[in-house]
């Protein structure tokens, strides 16, 4: 199942794909942020992330 990410998910997926969980619940508060995780039960099987980044059109 795909479903947004919780601070814990984004943990669970930094620990399995990342370098380590040190930013995940700091990047899950920061306004303008979004994340899916990807699980089947317990096991946690893809992630996806990003963020709004506001841009003046000149």
């Amino acid at each position: 199942m795909i479903a947004a990410a919780t601070g814990a998910d984004l943990e669970a997926a930094a620990l399995r794909f990342g370098s380590g969980a040190a930013g995940a619940a700091a990047f899950h508060e920061t306004p303008g942020t979004l994340a899916f995780v990807a699980r089947d039960g317990e096991d946690v099987l893809g992630w996806c992330w990003g963020y709004y980044w506001w841009r003046l059109n000149r």
